[in-house]
């Protein structure tokens, strides 16, 4: 059988697949291409923004460098793996979910997700239009989130190609724009003057702390990972598509988490809550470059994020074409992006969205389990799914329910463990081992009911 080149089109012929398995005889890009769809994704204010704050609350350095490298580590081995699900299973992470969760289960995960999605896109869509209003003098906010909104519409409109290529020039320009703001804050950073840790908390709690905002934050794209890997060969190996993946987000969320720190101490603005005003005084004339990775490193995460939406709401059941999908998904991330401006944009909607990661690693784990183990690398769509899979119902819900005295959600009571831990979160860990060991039990359990059940047939 000959093989379809899905690379053959132009990058501005919009994408012929939508939730649908790419074709065995079909491969698009190279496995070398996620490093870039995950390194500028994650070149953005939210990665700046998680390193400053340790700072802001007074962290000790040792204690914060240690848990950001540790919980990059751990989020991005967790994308890098559910990136390698995709040549293999070659359809979009939500539809895979079907499998585990049967066709309706999947249907309820989806719509989480696309919750998760439109969230991300109305922050980033808000922090981009702040950032193009203080370039752009007189500009009425609404416009510039306006503006925003069609870039990304535009961008998730071409698909996955275009993101492709998009993702890799965003690695280039704002790889350049951070070794600006970089610099600029080694320039500005004296070292006679020390930075002091200024909290009650312990060296434990610090780092348990620093260890989930950031374990957390980057293994919150695992559900969008094999969006952007299913058009890849299925021959390609594994270790690669994983290493890419890695690599990619790795070295953007660590890079941007240590400058904002930097940032913090050398701005000596460490007692504001807001990241992006610190840059001004570092930057000094210079502060527009830093606005304008803002603006880019809100689109390019965006072009991810309304990309990944579209699929994520169709795989839920919606039964519209994919182009009429990103116009309404990019008016409400319009209207949303109003919303929270004239309410009052503030930490409390991204307090929301970290409250709603807690379904991610779970899910994570079922998914992975279900590949890994319990399918052995069989890829999607061999047999046909239930309409409820209650392996991975029960495995969900028990290691949810479980971890819940582990949690220590930002703005929320803490569970009692974690109050007893003073405020480190284990939730995230725990929730993941546990979906992870009672699927495989569960599906070894009604396997074996299953198979009973056909003997007794059989005997009568």
């Amino acid at each position: 059988m000959t093989e379809q080149v899905l690379g053959a089109d132009s990058v501005f012929t919009p994408e012929r697949l939508d939730v649908q398995a790419v074709p065995d005889n079909a491969s698009g890009p190279k496995a070398s291409s996620l490093f870039y769809i995950w390194f500028a994704s994650n070149l953005t204010i939210g990665d700046f923004a998680l390193g400053f704050l340790p700072i802001y609350f007074g962290f000790d350095l040792d204690t914060t460098l240690i848990a950001l490298v540790l919980g990059n580590v751990l989020g991005a081995s967790l994308l890098g793996l559910m990136s390698a699900v995709g040549p293999k299973s070659r359809v979009p992470q939500m539809v895979m979910g079907r499998r585990s969760f049967g066709d309706s289960g999947g249907a309820i995960m989806s719509v989480l997700q696309w919750l998760n999605t439109t969230g991300w896109l109305t922050i980033n869509t808000v922090l981009a239009a702040f950032a193009i209003s203080l370039l752009i003098s007189g500009i009425f906010l609404i416009y510039s989130i306006i503006l925003v909104a069609v870039i990304v519409g535009i961008s998730a409109y071409f698909g996955h190609k275009f993101i492709h290529k998009f993702e890799r020039l965003m690695s280039y320009v704002l790889g350049v724009i951070f070794v600006v703001v970089t610099y600029f804050a080694f320039d500005h950073l004296h070292w006679s003057v020390t930075y002091s840790a200024n909290t009650s908390l312990t060296l434990f709690t610090q780092f348990g702390i620093v260890l989930a905002l950031s374990f957390s934050y980057i293994m919150s794209w695992g559900p969008y990972a094999s969006d952007y890997s299913r058009y890849i060969s299925p021959r390609t190996s594994l270790g690669k598509v994983f290493t890419y993946s890695f690599a990619g987000g790795f070295a953007a969320s660590l890079w941007l988490e240590i400058t904002g720190m930097l940032v913090a101490i050398a701005s000596g603005m460490a007692s504001t809550a807001n990241p992006a005003s610190a840059l001004a005084p570092i930057m000094g004339r210079f502060f527009d470059v830093g606005l304008v990775g803002i603006v880019l490193g809100g689109i390019a995460a965006n072009s991810i994020n309304l990309y990944s939406n579209s699929l994520s709401i169709k795989a839920a059941g919606l039964n519209l074409r994919r182009i009429t999908v990103v116009i309404l998904m990019s008016a409400v991330a319009v209207v949303f992006s109003i919303l929270s401006v004239i309410n009052g944009f503030n930490y409390s909607y991204e307090t929301f969205l970290y409250l709603l990661d807690y379904w991610i690693t779970p899910w994570i784990g079922i998914i992975l389990a279900d590949f890994f183990i319990v399918n052995r690398g069989l890829r999607y769509g061999h047999g046909k799914n239930l309409r409820y899979n209650f392996s991975g119902i029960i495995a969900y819900c028990a290691a949810i329910v479980i971890s819940i005295p582990f949690m220590a959600p930002s703005g929320f009571p803490y569970g009692p463990v974690a109050q007893v831990l003073g405020g480190v979160d284990l939730s995230y860990y725990i929730s993941f081992v546990l979906a992870m060991v009672f699927y495989v039990l569960l599906n070894r359990y009604f396997s074996g009911i299953r198979t009973g059940n056909k003997q007794s047939s059989i005997s009568r």
